[in-house]
């Protein structure tokens, strides 16, 4: 299975280098620091809206649509859950995953490839 892999500033300006020499660049380079991307051009929600739809691509038992609604629903419930412990509405993106994992599993979903909760957490998040 292939993820993206989250790489060093150095490392990443060297492939760039690397791939500007040959004459061949990348359409785009998401950076992100302190959970602030930078730069975009899609709405945050259409960007998990687009996972969602990757994601079911994997799964191929259910839609795009029914994931996003999952994963709204479970972002829900972890802010509300930090809220309730005194934190900030906030929820951590492994956690989340580690709670969709759990939850397909639960409606008999056929993860395939990604059964297993490390592997599904990891391609999740990156």
């Amino acid at each position: 299975m292939d993820c993206a892999e989250t790489k060093s500033f150095a490392g990443l300006a060297a492939e760039l280098a690397a791939m500007s020499a040959q004459g061949s660049l990348p359409q785009a380079i998401c950076l992100d620091y302190f959970d602030t991307l930078v730069f975009r051009r899609v709405a945050p929600e259409e960007t998990k809206s687009l996972a969602a739809h990757q994601l079911s691509l994997l799964l191929d038992d259910l839609s795009g649509e029914v994931l996003y609604s999952l994963r709204r629903k479970l972002e829900s419930r972890l802010c509300h859950e930090s809220l309730s412990r005194g934190g900030d509405p906030e929820f951590s993106l492994p956690e989340l995953a580690g709670r969709l994992h759990r939850l397909l599993g639960e409606i008999s979903v056929d993860l395939g490839l990604l059964a297993d909760e490390q592997d599904f957490v990891r391609c999740f998040c990156n």
